[in-house]
């Protein structure tokens, strides 16, 4: 069972995320998330690393972009068969970024303690965000300083 735990927390991590934004405005769990994939990583290898960031943003994303299979199967018309995969190859893409954010921690700020905790987590984290809005057109959506706007960070 221990070995589960990671993945585990990563994926429900992941999954709660869209709570931090509107309509639910629990901004707290976009910390506690954030904060569990971060926990999740700590001593990993970074290609484990890599998984548990794909397993954390493909759960965000699922659960945060589940309109586009409404947007193209019911007001879209898009087969069935066509809506599912282009939502689940949109996640996947997205999920790519934590992913690679994960194994590049691993690889080269592994053990560093706490000015990566501090300092090189919390501005990685940042500019993939960044590089996710903007690279290839982009797609800002849950981006986590929106789910800080109704907190005392906003």
């Amino acid at each position: 069972m221990r070995r589960y735990w990671r993945p585990l927390a990563a994926t429900v991590g992941g999954l709660s995320l869209p709570l931090a934004f509107a309509p639910f405005d629990a901004w707290p769990v976009a910390m506690v998330s954030v904060a569990g994939l971060w926990l999740a990583w700590v001593d990993q290898p970074p290609r484990v690393a890599a998984r548990l960031g794909f397993l954390w943003g493909a759960g965000a994303f699922l659960a945060g972009t589940y309109w586009l299979y409404i947007s193209l199967h019911i007001f879209g018309g898009a087969p069935l068969l066509l809506a599912i995969p282009l939502m689940l190859g949109l996640v996947a893409i997205m999920a790519l970024y934590p992913a690679f954010l994960g194994y590049a921690l691993a690889r080269w700020h592994g053990r560093d303690g706490p000015a990566t905790w501090f300092l090189v987590l919390p501005s990685s984290f940042v500019l993939v965000e960044w590089l996710r809005g903007w690279l290839f057109t982009g797609f800002p959506w849950l981006s986590l300083g929106y789910s800080q706007i109704d907190g005392p960070l906003g």
